[in-house]
């Protein structure tokens, strides 16, 4: 069961996710990773390299099909 927030720790937890909302609106990858989980196990999404050189090119390429 997950623990209480602490009212202390509410303001750093916000400021992390806030910048992982701003990492996320620039990165189709961090987005992935942050908004998806895997269908049977629930476990996060991680990005391989190879999907990563696949985002960066049609980034770079927006005419690439």
């Amino acid at each position: 069961m997950a623990q209480p927030v602490r009212p202390e720790d509410q303001e750093a937890l916000l400021e992390e996710a806030l910048l992982v909302a701003d990492a996320c609106r620039d990165d189709p990858c961090a987005f992935f990773e942050f908004a998806l989980v895997e269908e049977r196990t629930q476990s996060p999404i991680v990005v391989a390299p190879h999907q990563r050189v696949m985002v960066d090119f049609l980034l770079a390429h927006p005419r690439a099909v």
